[in-house]
């Protein structure tokens, strides 16, 4: 499989990521890649995720005008320089950890390439492990660490990036939903990540089972980002609001939209996640309407 985009040219794979145009190079030996198969070609990488696009195809028949990220190819080799100072002394807004009991292989990846998808090759540092994305002027941070993934923000509009962020890892860990993919949620609060309290991750401050059972009663038209609760586990005695705790229980929070509010009106092109649609909201606004396919044992739903 990984013979299909073998090539000595480093200048065409950048960082991991692919152009689909320079596939033409790569198999301009047509007899050994006839043009006719390679859209086959492509979907048995994406398939096996040998590669996973990050953009989307223009038109169905233009297979060559895609990108897509090559996890093999990426290295760890800037981790440090990316993450040393990574927040500049800003204060971090949330931090977040997703603790498998299994985490496979294929997931981080698939959580990469979506978040490079969303907020653009330019807004991002990447490497194998993890992501810096930056966002105007906030910043948010993902690592994954043995069957670890992190997730700080830091910066006044730190929701946009976590808004973003936490819907791609709820549809990437929903794709793996029945395959025994196990995870507790850990929420570590601000006072604890700036002391650098050693025991932060095997004793969190929060569980967020913990922090549902807490707000899940509160009425959120009252505001629930208005009510906090105190860490016992340093002496600072702050009160930390739901707002950087679980924000996502907060409707005002997250844009969300009614499927009757979206009209589906063309196919712009389709990939191994999903389809594109050019559409309008509320029949007014023209939008790009992506459909996420989610895949259990070979169904698509």
């Amino acid at each position: 499989m990984s013979s299909l985009i073998a090539t000595k040219n480093e200048g065409l794979i950048k960082k991991g990521i692919l152009n689909h145009s320079d596939l033409k190079f790569i198999w301009k030996d047509n007899e050994k890649f006839p043009s006719q198969l390679h859209s086959i070609f492509i979907q048995l990488l994406e398939k096996f995720e040998v590669m996973i696009g990050i953009s989307n195809l223009t038109s169905e028949s233009d297979i060559y005008s895609g990108r897509s990220i090559l996890p093999a190819l990426l290295s760890n080799e800037e981790e440090p320089i990316i993450v040393s100072n990574w927040n500049e002394g800003k204060r971090i807004e949330i931090c977040r950890v997703y603790q498998f009991t299994f985490l496979p292989t294929q997931v981080f990846p698939r959580i990469l390439s979506s978040l490079i998808s969303i907020f653009g090759v330019l807004n991002c540092k990447y490497w194998r492990d993890g992501i810096l994305i930056v966002l105007n002027k906030s910043k948010g941070l993902v690592q994954t660490y043995s069957n670890e993934i992190t997730i700080s923000l830091c910066g006044k509009e730190f929701m946009e990036i976590f808004r973003r962020a936490f819907n791609i890892l709820q549809v990437v860990l929903k794709q793996w939903s029945g395959k025994s993919l196990e995870y507790k949620t850990l929420i570590i609060c601000q006072d604890c990540y700036e002391s650098n309290r050693r025991d932060r991750i095997t004793s969190p401050c929060f569980t967020y089972q913990e922090c549902i059972d807490t707000f899940s009663n509160i009425n959120i038209d009252d505001g629930i980002q208005n009510i906090g609760v105190k860490c016992l586990k340093n002496k600072s005695g702050n009160t930390i609001s739901s707002n950087h705790l679980v924000p996502e229980l907060g409707s005002s929070q997250i844009n969300q939209i009614q499927e009757n509010e979206i009209e589906k009106e063309k196919l712009c092109g389709e990939g191994a996640f999903g389809r594109v649609y050019k559409g309008k909201y509320k029949k007014e606004r023209q939008i790009a309407i992506k459909e996420l396919k989610i895949v259990k044992d070979d169904i698509e739903d």
